[in-house]
């Protein structure tokens, strides 16, 4: 999987893009897993939250939570890239 983010300026359209097609950029893909998962079924929702914190070594603490909606449910990580 990877993302296409376009940014539309008043003159120029620019494309950055993960996928093995483009060229090279300074995206790149990552791969966030909870340490416990989430059962969910068909009916529940799910929401949840990714936060960025640049850290000083030119990268980022990535934060994630899940929630089921309804429930005391959630499923938390914290990575530093």
């Amino acid at each position: 999987c990877w993302f296409d983010i376009v940014f539309i300026g008043t003159t120029e359209h620019v494309l950055l893009s993960t996928s093995p097609d483009y060229s090279a950029t300074h995206w790149y893909q990552c791969r966030l897993l909870f340490s416990e998962p989430l059962a969910v079924n068909r009916t529940q929702v799910v929401t949840g939250k990714l936060s960025f914190l640049a850290n000083h070594k030119f990268s980022y603490q990535i934060s994630m939570e899940a929630m089921i909606e309804g429930t005391n449910i959630k499923s938390e990580q914290t990575i530093n890239l």
